[in-house]
């Protein structure tokens, strides 16, 4: 088992991952969400201005 697969207790009695990483992990994974959706947003945004620029609409 890697590292990065175990989050709890391993078959060994190690730790993966410590509780302060597990949180922070969660809030890294918050915030790429949110910075996704701000892009996607900003994307179809754009193609949208294109679109009304060229008079394609």
């Amino acid at each position: 088992m890697s590292r990065w697969s175990a989050i709890g207790p391993s078959d060994n009695g190690e730790c993966g991952l410590k509780t302060n990483q597990v949180k922070r992990l969660k809030e890294l994974e918050k915030e790429n969400e949110r910075l996704r959706k701000a892009v996607s947003d900003l994307t179809l945004e754009k193609l949208i201005l294109k679109e009304a620029a060229s008079g394609d609409f």
